[in-house]
């Protein structure tokens, strides 16, 4: 749950990139981050908790790829294994949150904007991140009507 109006830090754990986003000074909209190239795994880990210390967040969450169906997707055992990594390094909360049709949504949003997710995939991993941390930001009890999330 937000108290008053929090920092935090939305991650999408891909294999070659990691997308991020961060919560606007109003507590209301994901903004996308540029996305961080993966040289290794704690590498990876480091520079989210840099990121997270740069951007003033307070927490991080990060997105469980989640099947349509509701089950675990191929890449949410690596997600959960950077999570506990990013624990480990950092006293910041860390917690997932469910990316359903995240990625269907954010290849839409770039296609329709004249982009090629195909060719501009560091920008689609920050905007997946900016989807599953908007997801969150509206599922937390908040007394002000949030906006949607902008996109680059």
């Amino acid at each position: 749950m937000l108290s008053g109006v929090e920092r935090v830090l939305g991650v999408d754990v891909e294999d070659n990139r990691i997308g991020m986003a961060v919560v606007d000074p109003s507590g209301a909209i994901a903004i996308p981050l540029p996305a961080l190239a993966r040289a290794d795994e704690w590498s990876a880990v480091r520079a989210v908790v840099d990121a997270a210390g740069q951007e003033g967040a307070v927490r991080i969450v990060v997105g469980l790829p989640i099947t349509p169906g509701g089950s675990y997707a191929h890449q949410a055992q690596k997600v959960l294994r950077f999570c506990e990594m990013l624990r480990s390094i950092t006293e910041l909360p860390v917690e997932t949150w469910e990316g359903r049709f995240s990625s269907i949504d954010a290849e839409y949003r770039l296609r329709a904007a004249g982009m090629l997710p195909a060719r501009d995939s560091a920008r689609l991993d920050s905007n997946l991140a900016a989807d599953i941390l908007q997801t969150y930001l509206d599922a937390q009890p908040r007394e002000r009507h949030r906006a949607k999330t902008v996109r680059a």
